[in-house]
């Protein structure tokens, strides 16, 4: 009987340690926030259809992140404008952040032309739903990003 009971005692013992590690080292990533510092085009014109936008990519993670390339659908006032493209190589730092340059191809002149009177209005509030391609150790992995706020007023 005491063989059992030490044996059980031994069983407990690992399971709960068990249980205690795995809260530790959860596999649950902290992720990458992605949001809008400015619209670089101080003036869009009815012709141009390319935007350039600045973002600002928050590592929240433990560990670098190399990103290879970005893509994010962009929503102003509640409009879709089109996907906004990174294609330029970039490393995130642990718990780091860094501005990136991305390009948002507007779908025709009348889209540039909202975009146009949207940021001569003011305020503007936007969506991100970004899409990262990551290389890790040779796989390729995505990481998704939901973000909204404000655009900073000129």
């Amino acid at each position: 009987m005491s063989m059992l009971r030490a044996f059980s005692s031994k069983c407990l013992l690992v399971l709960l340690v068990g249980l205690w590690l795995t809260g530790c080292t959860s596999t649950e990533k902290a992720g990458i926030v992605v949001s809008i510092v400015k619209v670089s085009a101080t003036e869009v014109a009815l012709t141009d259809r390319k935007v350039v936008l600045q973002l600002r990519l928050v590592n929240e993670n433990l560990m670098p992140i190399a990103l290879a390339r970005t893509v994010h659908k962009v929503y102003l006032n509640g409009i879709y404008f089109g996907e906004a493209v990174g294609t330029k190589p970039l490393a995130l730092m642990e718990r780091g952040d860094v501005r990136y340059e991305v390009t948002l191809t507007l779908a025709d002149a009348a889209a540039a032309a909202r975009l146009r009177e949207m940021l001569l209005r003011g305020a503007v509030n936007y969506r991100l739903e970004s899409r990262m391609l990551c290389d890790a150790a040779g796989e390729d992995l995505y990481m998704l990003s939901t973000d909204s706020g404000q655009l900073p007023s000129r």
